[in-house]
């Protein structure tokens, strides 16, 4: 069966409005995994139909996900996207994949304080620069672990290579650096070809790449079939 889904919610923190307004400015996503505007639901504004703190949640579902590496590491680099960009105190979603299901948890450094040893026997999250992320059912106002955390928990036992934060193939990003060179005489907007031959085993992993550059807004697609024509928004493109 194809049929997977991804669900969940977003304690927001305070900043309510900028939060919502940059939901709002997702608009429709070409991008899969897909996530669109309207995948999220905002909730009531007024007080009494939230206390202290609003909660989005989110619903999705989607043919086939999860069997390669590059599924997982971009929805990953997505939500971590839209995380960055929003005053969110703990985010959690439930993915249940083609493989298996499993609950990831995001945690706001800023906003947010676990112990000094946030790696202890309660929260085993893992450090990144401006968050914590961690597996398994989670409380989202401690983020404390409420059930006993195994290697099926994670990722990291499908045995696929993922790992966190993110970490891109080399010859991937010798690819699009290379491709940077080339093209670095070209003024922002120009289009160009960085397609690579379909089942070049490269591709899955170049894409990511430029997926996280189409996330920090330094290039676009112009047509998103694998690796298409792209569009130069700034220079350069990888460092």
């Amino acid at each position: 069966m194809e049929f997977n889904s991804i669900y969940g919610a977003i304690r927001l923190n305070r900043d309510y409005k900028r939060s919502i307004n940059f939901i709002k400015s997702l608009g429709q996503d070409n991008y899969y995994p897909f996530i669109n505007t309207n995948i999220f639901s905002f909730g009531d504004y007024q007080i009494p139909y939230y206390y202290e703190e609003m909660m989005l949640s989110f619903a999705a579902t989607y043919k086939g996900f999860g069997l390669e590496l590059h599924d997982w590491n971009k929805l990953v680099l997505k939500l971590e996207h839209i995380l960055r960009n929003i005053d969110f105190t703990v985010a959690q979603f439930h993915v249940d994949s083609y493989l298996d299901d499993f609950t990831l948890t995001w945690v706001c450094k800023e906003n947010f304080y676990p112990p000094d040893d946030y790696l202890n026997k309660g929260y085993q999250l893992k450090k990144n620069d401006d968050l914590y992320f961690g597996y398994g059912v989670r409380s989202m106002f401690t983020g404390y672990l409420r059930q006993e955390l195994n290697e099926c928990d994670t990722l990291e036992g499908l045995n696929m290579g993922f790992s966190y934060p993110i970490v891109f193939a080399p010859a991937a990003i010798d690819y699009v650096r290379q491709k940077f060179e080339q093209t670095s005489h070209l003024p922002i907007g120009s289009i160009i070809d960085a397609r690579l031959k379909y089942g070049d085993p490269l591709l899955d992993r170049v894409d990511e790449v430029l997926y996280s550059l189409v996330l920090a807004g330094k290039i676009d697609f112009a047509a998103y079939r694998r690796l298409e024509e792209i569009i130069i928004l700034e220079q350069p493109w990888y460092q």
